[in-house]
C-alpha cells in the first residue's frame, strides 16, 4: 500500500496553486500540510545525498530547535486522517475560512491522494460561488462541485461530503445525485437545499437512504503513487508566485508559449528550478548552456561576448540549446546585473527543442542572404529562427497602422511593403524589398507605437516577411540599436527618431 508523506502532498498542493493560479496558498491547509519527523528525516536524507553532506550539517544550517521538533512530533500526517477539515489559523475556531473556487480545486486535487479519507468537510468554507457574476471565463462555484464529484466518484474510502451553507443550485444537485448512483460508497451528501427543487432533493435522499443500507466493503487501498505523485520532483524549492511568473513567461513570449501546449508549459514549470545568475555564470558555457538546461532569465541580466560588441539578454530571454548542424561561438557570460534565472530541463523541452530545429532548418537561409544581418554572430541568427514565423499578406493589406505597438521585426522575402505618404496621391515614403527590415520604429521609439501606415504594393503576388519577435528583437536591438535607428529615422514621424536638421 502507498501512502504520500507531508513532503509529497504539500508539493501537489503547490504545484496546483500555481497552475491554477491562485494569488495564494491557503494558510490553513499549509497547516495541515507541516513536516512530520518522517516526511522530515526523508528530506534530509535525500537533500544530504544530493549536497554530498551529512544530515547533521543540514539540521545545523537549518537551525532544528526543541520546539521545532516538538511541533513535528505533535503533526499527525494529512494521508493518515479520516477528515479534511480546515481549521482556522486566526480567530475563533467557528470562524468561516475563505479559500475561493480556485483554491478549492487544489484542495480537491490533494483530497484525492488520501487514501484513508472518509469525511470531505467544506461547511467551514465561504461560499465557493461569491465571484460567479464576475466569471467570465474563469472558475465557478459549480466547476468545483464537478472536481468533487469527478474524485469522489474514485476514491477508496469517501463516504460523507459536507457543503452545508453552500449555495447549491440545480446543476450541482444533479451532479451530487449522479455521484450518488456511481459510487454507492457515498453514503452522505449535505447541502443548502432552499434553491434547489423539492423534487430533485427526494431523489438525492433516496439514494442516500440506498447506500446506507448496503454493506460497505473494505477499500481497494492504492498500491503505487498515483501519477499525480510520480511526476513530482524531489525537491521544488519555488514559491507559487515563481510558478506563476514561470507559466507566465513561458505563455507569453515568442519562440515558447507560441510553440509549447499548456500541458508541456506545466511539465516545464514543475520540474524547473531557480539560480542566481552568479552561479548560472559558473555553471554554463556560455550561450552553449551546461548540456541539461535551457536557461529563461527572470530579472538581472548577462551579457554574452559572442560578438565584438557583445550584447545583453534581460528578462524573458532564454538560451542553453545547442543545435547539432549549426557552431556557434561558445559567448562567455558575465553578469551585468544581479537576478534569478529559471533552469528548466531540455529533457522536457523535447517537442520545443525539434520545432526549434524545424525553423532552423527554414529560415536560417534567408538570414543568411540578409546583408542587413551578416555582422550578427551564428547565436543570435539561431535565435531570431527560433522567434520567428513566416506570414504571407494580399496584395493592399495594411501591415502596419498609426498607433499600433511593436509587431516585430518584418524581413522581406518576398514583394514589395511600401510607407504611405500624407495624401493618398503622394508617392511612397519608403519602400521596401527583399532584405530589408521594417517595424523597428514602435520598438524604438519613445511613444513605443507606429507614426505611418505600411502597406503591400500592388506589383506583386506574393508579398511575405519573416516576423522576428521576443528575445531575438530585444537581442537584435542591443546589437544593432544605432543601425536601426538610422533605418527608423528615413520615414518615422516620431520627432525622436528624425534626423537632427543642422
Amino acid at each position: 500500500m502507498f501512502v504520500p508523506d507531508q513532503n509529497q502532498l504539500h508539493a501537489l498542493y503547490m504545484f496546483r496553486c500555481g497552475e491554477l493560479r491562485v494569488g495564494k496558498p491557503n494558510e490553513e491547509m499549509l497547516a495541515l500540510l507541516a513536516e512530520d519527523d518522517w516526511a522530515y528525516l526523508s528530506r534530509l536524507k535525500d537533500e544530504a545525498h544530493e549536497r554530498g553532506v551529512s544530515i547533521e550539517d543540514l539540521q545545523m544550517i537549518e537551525d532544528d530547535t526543541a520546539e521545532l521538533r516538538q511541533k513535528r512530533e505533535a503533526m499527525v500526517p494529512l494521508a493518515m486522517r479520516r477528515v479534511l477539515r480546515l481549521t482556522p489559523v486566526i480567530g475563533s475556531i467557528d470562524a468561516l475560512v475563505h479559500v475561493g473556487a480556485r483554491g478549492a480545486l487544489a484542495i480537491v486535487d490533494v483530497a484525492r491522494e488520501l487514501p484513508f479519507l472518509e469525511v470531505l468537510d467544506f461547511s467551514n468554507l465561504t461560499s465557493l460561488f461569491l465571484a460567479d457574476p464576475y466569471q467570465c471565463e474563469g472558475v465557478t462555484g459549480n466547476d468545483v462541485i464537478e472536481a468533487i464529484c469527478r474524485m469522489a466518484a474514485t476514491h477508496p474510502s469517501l463516504r460523507v461530503i459536507d457543503l452545508a451553507g453552500q449555495p447549491i443550485g440545480t446543476i450541482a444537485a444533479h451532479h451530487f445525485l449522479e455521484l450518488l448512483r456511481w459510487n454507492r460508497r457515498i453514503q452522505e451528501v449535505q447541502f443548502d437545499r432552499d434553491a434547489v427543487d423539492g423534487r430533485l432533493v427526494a431523489y438525492i435522499e433516496r439514494e442516500m437512504r440506498h447506500n446506507a443500507t448496503l454493506p460497505r466493503a473494505p477499500p481497494v487501498l492504492p498500491r503505487a503513487p498515483s501519477d499525480s505523485i510520480k511526476r513530482l520532483p524531489v525537491h521544488d524549492r519555488k514559491t507559487v508566485q515563481e510558478q506563476q511568473l514561470l507559466r507566465r513567461l513561458l505563455e507569453t513570449e515568442t519562440g515558447l508559449g507560441d510553440i509549447m501546449s499548456l500541458e508541456e508549459i506545466s511539465e516545464a514549470v514543475l520540474y524547473a528550478r531557480t539560480m542566481s545568475t552568479t552561479e548560472v555564470v559558473t555553471r554554463s558555457s556560455g550561450l552553449r548552456g551546461d548540456g541539461v538546461h535551457l536557461f529563461l532569465l527572470e530579472s538581472g541580466a548577462l551579457r554574452a561576448k559572442a560578438g565584438p560588441r557583445g550584447f545583453e539578454l534581460r528578462r524573458g530571454d532564454y538560451f542553453g540549446e545547442t543545435h547539432g548542424d549549426v557552431l556557434f561561438s561558445q559567448g562567455l557570460l558575465e553578469e551585468a546585473v544581479r537576478g534569478v534565472v529559471y533552469c528548466i530541463p531540455l529533457s522536457h523541452c523535447r517537442s520545443l527543442c525539434d520545432a526549434w530545429a524545424g525553423r532552423v532548418e527554414a529560415y536560417y537561409p534567408l538570414l543568411r542572404q540578409s546583408a542587413l544581418l551578416q555582422a550578427l554572430d551564428v547565436w543570435t541568427r539561431l535565435r531570431m529562427c527560433c522567434c520567428a514565423t513566416q506570414r504571407v499578406f494580399s496584395r493592399g493589406d495594411v501591415v502596419i497602422s498609426p498607433g499600433d505597438s511593436f509587431k516585430g521585426l518584418f524581413l522581406v522575402t518576398a514583394g514589395m511593403f511600401g510607407v504611405l505618404g500624407p495624401t493618398a496621391k503622394s508617392p511612397r515614403a519608403q519602400e521596401f524589398t527583399v532584405g530589408d527590415v521594417f517595424g523597428e520604429e514602435a520598438f524604438l521609439a519613445r511613444r513605443e507605437c507606429s507614426s505611418v501606415t505600411i502597406v503591400t504594393e500592388n506589383f506583386a503576388e506574393t508579398n511575405s516577411c519573416l516576423v522576428v519577435e521576443g528575445c531575438a528583437a530585444r537581442v537584435l536591438r542591443s546589437h544593432l540599436l544605432p543601425v536601426l535607428t538610422t533605418l527608423a529615422s528615413a520615414y518615422s514621424q516620431h520627432e525622436d527618431l528624425m534626423p537632427v536638421r543642422k
